[in-house]
C-alpha cells in the first residue's frame, strides 16, 4: 500500500507543535531546502539554528532577531566563517531532529571538534607570542569588569557573572569574584544581565542569589534578621516579567517555571544563609509549595529541561518518599538523564547522595550536604 502525502494541515499542526512562538515564520520567511546552493546557505543556517533554540532556550524570541544579525554578518564577511556558521547548523540540526543520535561517532562532530581544536592551537600560539602583554590586559579587563560591575553593557560580559554566580550555587563553592549588586533595579534593568532568557531563571532572582552566596560562603555565624526579612520580602515581591505569547499555555508553562524558582529561593534562604534543616517548618512550606506545582505542570520537554536546577536543588529538603518521587520522576524524564556525565544526570546523581547521607546519618539533611555530594559525584573540589 504506498503511503499517503501528508496533508497541509497536519504538517502545519506539526510546525506548530515544534515552534509555538512562530519563530520559524518570524526570521525565516522562506526556508529554501537546498543548503549546498551558496545563496540558499542563510536560510538553511537561520533555520537550523532557530530550530535549536526553540529546543534549548527558555525564551528563544528574546535572542532571536540578535541571532539573525549576528549569522547574517558572518555569512557576508567570508567564506571561512559562512564555512562554520554551516557546520555549526548542521549540528544544531542533529541535535534538534535526532536526540537519539550517537553524537560522538557522527562525522559533523568529528569535523566540528577539529575545527575548535584548530581554533584553540592558534589562539594559544597568539598568546605565546606575548604572553605577557595579554595577561597584563586581562587583568585590567577582570579588574575592571568583575570585581565592580555586575551590569556590564556587553551582554557577552555579563554572561561570565551569571554563571560564577550559577557555579557556586550548584556546586556549593566560593564565587570567584565580587560584585557590586545594591546597584541593581529590577524596574530598570530586567532581562539585562542574566540568564532568564536561557534557563528561565530571573535576573531579580540571579541578584538575590549572589547576595546569598557572599553570606554563604564568609561563613557568618549570625546574621542581621534585618537582613533576612530583606531578602525574604524580595523573593516574595518578585514579579515574573515574560512576554506573552500566542500560545497562552506555554506563557502559563514559563510563569510556572519563575514560580519553582522562587520556593527554591525560600529553600536556599533558610537552609542555605539561615542554616536551618530540611525539617524546618518554613523549608517544609516551600517544598510543599513546590511539590503541589510540579504536580500542577504537564510533564515534557519545556518545562522539564529548565526545572532540573531548581528542584534537584530544592529537592534536598525533600524527606518524605513521595516527593522525592516526584522530583525523581521528573528529572528522569528529561532525555539527557539517559546519558551518563551530563549535567542532568548528574544532579540527579547528586541529589540522591544528599538524600542518602541524611538517611544513612538519621538525621535532617543540611545545605552542607550539597559540598560532599558534589565532590563524591564530579570530582569537583
Amino acid at each position: 500500500m504506498p503511503f499517503a502525502e501528508p496533508k497541509d494541515d497536519l504538517v502545519a499542526a506539526e510546525d506548530d507543535e515544534e515552534d509555538p512562538e512562530g519563530l520559524m515564520r518570524s526570521i525565516v520567511q522562506t526556508l529554501v531546502l537546498d543548503r549546498n546552493a551558496r545563496s540558499n546557505s542563510l536560510p538553511y543556517i537561520l533555520s537550523s539554528y532557530l530550530r535549536w533554540m526553540t529546543c534549548t532556550l527558555f525564551e528563544p524570541m528574546a535572542r532571536a532577531y540578535m541571532v539573525k544579525d549576528f549569522l547574517t554578518l558572518r555569512c557576508t564577511i567570508s567564506d571561512s566563517l559562512r564555512d562554520a556558521a554551516m557546520l555549526i547548523a548542521d549540528f544544531s540540526g542533529m541535535l534538534s531532529h535526532k536526540s537519539e543520535l550517537t553524537l560522538s561517532t557522527s562525522s559533523v562532530t568529528a569535523l566540528l571538534e577539529g575545527r575548535v581544536c584548530s581554533q584553540l592551537a592558534w589562539t594559544e600560539s597568539i598568546f605565546a607570542c606575548r604572553p605577557e602583554a595579554y595577561r597584563d590586559d586581562a587583568f585590567m579587563v577582570l579588574a575592571h569588569v568583575y570585581e565592580s560591575r555586575f551590569l556590564h553593557p556587553h551582554s557577552g560580559v555579563r554572561h561570565t557573572p551569571a554563571m560564577d554566580i550559577l557555579l557556586s550555587l550548584i556546586t556549593c563553592r566560593p564565587m570567584v569574584f565580587e560584585y557590586d549588586t545594591p546597584m541593581y533595579n529590577q524596574k530598570d534593568s530586567a532581562r539585562q544581565i542574566g540568564l532568564q532568557w536561557r534557563i528561565g531563571l530571573p535576573d531579580e532572582f540571579l541578584v538575590v542569589l549572589c547576595q546569598m552566596n557572599k553570606l554563604l560562603q564568609e561563613h557568618a555565624s549570625s546574621i542581621d534578621s534585618i537582613l533576612i526579612d530583606h531578602l525574604e520580602a524580595r523573593i516574595n515581591n518578585f514579579e515574573p516579567r515574560l512576554d506573552r505569547t500566542p500560545d497562552s499555555s506555554l506563557y502559563v508553562t514559563r510563569l510556572m517555571v519563575q514560580e519553582c524558582w522562587r520556593q527554591f529561593m525560600y529553600i536556599y534562604l533558610y537552609m542555605g544563609v539561615c542554616r536551618t534543616n530540611s525539617h524546618d517548618v518554613r523549608v517544609e512550606k516551600a517544598l510543599k509549595h513546590l511539590i503541589k506545582l510540579l504536580n500542577m505542570i504537564k510533564p515534557g520537554r519545556l518545562p522539564d529541561i529548565f526545572l532540573v536546577t531548581p528542584i534537584s536543588l530544592a529537592g534536598m529538603a525533600a524527606h518524605h518518599e513521595r516527593d522525592r518521587e516526584v522530583i525523581r520522576w521528573r528529572i528522569r524524564g528529561v532525555y539527557e538523564y539517559s546519558w551518563s556525565d551530563t549535567y542532568v544526570r548528574n544532579a540527579a546523581d547528586i541529589l540522591e547522595v544528599v538524600w542518602a547521607t541524611a538517611d544513612g546519618e538519621n538525621r535532617p539533611a543540611i545545605w552542607s550536604d550539597l559540598r560532599f555530594a558534589c565532590r563524591a559525584i564530579t570530582g569537583i573540589v
